[in-house]
């Protein structure tokens, strides 16, 4: 049986130091993780190494984070670059980690994405890509093969600059269904209001769907690692909780995480929620985390905390299922008047 899964994470920071990206020592913490986890090492693949490269120059070249490709597939994508008779794969895939630790660390504390980091698996490849801001983008990629001999893509679309339709996260239609094929595999972002651009492009199903974040209790848990990092607590607005579940159900609706919406950027959004004014404000996507407990852990294990660190003054939260069952969050968080 094939195996593909597909894990993501996106990280927004403030990139102070310089990027630094070593493959054959990102193998070797890849390999102590596994190694404390009572698994083999994984050997280090000419093929993968190509294909995840390609993949970060892809992701760096329309500046988003994504598992689809001109190439295709996972499967489609390591074939390309001289892989044979595959049997199982998985990719994850991060952007703004500044260094190899902090990416791993990163993956290894989000359990999707350590799911794949120890997952039975023989070879392995890593590429890094970075922006001319300064953004950098990671792929990781696992597989089990028979074969590999190190090729080049013939096909036109193997310059990924040439590349157009797939600038908005929304088209990422494929990506969609192919995540859907795990369950429980955190994905994460955050963004400010200056970030969210809306999306032009026309969604692939209806938002709906209830709030099934437990709100109040999400609340306290955000609060009290506030309390822990010396910030005051946030006031609940029940015109973010609103906006935030219309953006769950935006993105339960395309099957992606995502920040952009076509309803329009952050601020707008909040205020069509009856927000009276806004003065500052940021929002965390996440996808794949079935509790709010899981979702405050997963997200405060990594540079989203940044925002939920923020000095704001109020916050909201939902979480949506797409038809698939498959747990889409939004928070929200703002000052000036709810």
């Amino acid at each position: 049986m094939f195996i593909i899964v597909l894990i993501s994470l996106i990280l927004n920071i403030i990139l102070i130091n310089a990027v630094t990206f070593d493959p054959n020592y990102h193998l070797g913490l890849v390999n102590n993780v596994r190694a404390q986890n009572g698994k083999n090492p994984l050997v280090l693949s000419p093929c993968l190494q190509l294909a995840a490269q390609y993949h970060s120059n892809y992701q760096k070249s329309i500046t988003t984070m994504t598992h689809d490709s001109p190439l295709g597939g996972l499967f489609a994508r390591m074939q390309a670059f001289g892989a044979a008779s595959m049997s199982s794969a998985a990719e994850n895939v991060a952007s703004g980690y500044s260094s190899d630790d902090a990416v791993v660390a990163g993956w290894v504390a989000s359990s999707g994405h350590f799911a794949n980091i120890i997952g039975n698996y023989q070879y392995f490849g890593v590429g890094m890509a970075t922006t001319s801001s300064g953004t950098p983008y990671w792929t990781q990629q696992f597989a089990n093969y028979q074969t590999c001999n190190p090729t080049s893509p013939t096909t036109t679309t193997s310059n990924p600059s040439t590349t157009t339709t797939t600038t908005v996260p929304s088209t990422t239609s494929t990506t969609g269904s192919q995540s859907t094929t795990t369950t429980g595999t955190p994905t994460t972002s955050s963004t400010t209001a200056t970030t969210t651009s809306p999306s032009t492009t026309t969604t692939t199903g209806t938002p709906s769907g209830p709030n099934l974040s437990v709100v109040s209790q999400h609340l306290s848990l955000i609060n009290a690692f506030r309390a822990q990092n010396g910030k005051a607590p946030l006031t609940l607005c029940s015109k973010l909780v609103q906006a935030s579940l219309s953006h769950s159900q935006y993105q339960a609706s395309i099957s992606s995480m995502t920040n952009a919406n076509p309803a329009g950027g952050i601020i707008a959004r909040m205020k069509a929620a009856g927000v009276v004014s806004v003065s500052s404000a940021s929002q965390n996507v996440a996808a794949g985390y079935n509790t709010d407990a899981s979702a405050v852990t997963g997200l405060t294990a990594s540079s989203t905390k940044n925002n939920i660190l923020g000095n704001y003054q109020y916050f909201g939260v939902a979480m949506v299922k797409s038809s698939a069952n498959y747990p889409y969050w939004t928070q929200m968080f703002m000052s000036g008047s709810c």
